[in-house]
């Protein structure tokens, strides 16, 4: 039986917690029920149990791989300024933790609860983590959860009928978040780690399901088809943070042509070896690049970040993902029988059957632990 910790003695001047404590964490979210059914839920194809393709566990063990090599440069630039070092059990608690919020079939799923839910603030996955983690049940240290809060606003019980989804926190994990945001004022180093190792992932080895998915002459087809380009640049540009770079086209333009040289040739070869060569040298590609930003008089807001022709490499592979599969004519047919089968659980718990009804702390609850393939 684990000793139950005060979460709420924990501190940033307070930086010599014991490895046990995020070790305690770590295995709370190992042993969560929430986290063993992730091999149900989809990452990005909604076949869950096709083995061929990725599911949310795959995933997360994927992410981690990618923010433990993240985090042993970041540790190796803390040490060069003697300052202490991020434990790796913070680290695997958080990435396996970062996506128990998800409901099976992705955000597809999401996106048809969240609809549903509208009356009651809606449903938002990163918010459904931060509750779930904050269970009795998990009672995890604030920092292990500082590092999952990406949104650090409460989403509002009420929101007009046409108003799309709104990332946030629930207001019934209020009272935990306060506490995350009044001792940590600033998003903590493990949080850029895990975002950043979740993206990566998403970008890349969201392609390979697509390979997987279509065969490497369809998709390769998709990649020469004329309106690829003009496609990404339309996706880039509509990012703020992008639409002011000087010559935008012109770098997209030479990026693609790289990513194609470089990663997809060998990717799309048909030989495992390169392949495997491929995957592994984009991600460090990636790694290598980043940019280290310390901080010695609060180490824990260090920040790092992808310069900017990384992070457009990087937006463009997640752009190759929405135009060869989220925006294609399979998947928007995919989602229209996801969002049937959404409806028509959602009626039959809370409407068919009244015992089930319940108010929308225990709707939640009640989907996560339900709403599986």
């Amino acid at each position: 039986m684990y000793k139950k910790y005060d979460k709420s003695r924990f501190s940033p001047e307070q930086e010599k917690i014991s490895i046990s404590e995020f070790r305690c964490d770590y295995q709370r979210i190992l042993r969560s029920l929430y986290f063993r059914i992730l091999h149900t839920k989809t990452q990005l194809i909604p076949f869950p149990h096709n083995h061929n393709l990725r599911n949310r566990l795959i995933h997360s063990l994927e992410v981690n791989e990618i923010a433990e090599i993240i985090t042993e440069r970041v540790n190796n630039h803390l040490l060069k300024n003697d300052l202490p070092t991020i434990d790796l059990n913070l680290i695997h608690a958080a990435t396996f933790a970062h996506d128990i919020g998800h409901l099976p079939f992705g955000h597809s799923a999401e996106r048809s609860l969240d609809n549903i839910m509208k009356c009651f603030g809606g449903f938002e996955s990163n918010a459904q983590t931060i509750r779930i983690v904050t269970e009795e049940s998990h009672n995890v240290t604030l920092r292990t959860v500082a590092a999952l809060l990406k949104h650090k606003n409460v989403i509002p019980l009420k929101r007009e009928e046409e108003a799309n989804l709104i990332k946030g926190y629930y207001q019934e994990s209020s009272i935990f978040v306060n506490k995350i945001l009044q001792t940590y004022n600033q998003p903590v180093i493990e949080e850029y780690i895990i975002e950043l190792a979740d993206d990566i992932s998403n970008a890349i080895y969201d392609i390979k399901d697509m390979v997987g998915f279509f065969s490497r002459n369809q998709f390769a087809n998709i990649l020469n088809s004329n309106t690829i380009l003009s496609l990404i640049l339309e996706g880039i540009t509509s990012n703020p943070n992008y639409k002011n770079i000087d010559n935008l086209e012109r770098i997209i333009n030479c990026l693609f042509n790289e990513i194609k040289d470089n990663f997809l040739e060998d990717f799309l070869s048909g030989q495992i070896s390169r392949e495997r060569y491929a995957l592994n040298k984009i991600v460090i590609e990636f790694i290598d690049s980043l940019e280290f930003y310390i901080n010695p008089a609060k180490p824990y807001y260090s920040k790092i970040q992808l310069p900017l022709h990384s992070s457009l490499k990087l937006a463009i592979l997640i752009q190759i993902t929405k135009i060869c599969f989220l925006k294609n004519d399979i998947n928007l047919k995919f989602e229209i029988r996801i969002d049937d089968y959404i409806k028509r659980i959602f009626n039959f718990l809370f409407f068919d059957n009244h015992k089930n009804r319940g108010s929308d702390t225990n709707m939640r609850q009640l989907y996560t632990c339900t709403l599986k393939p």
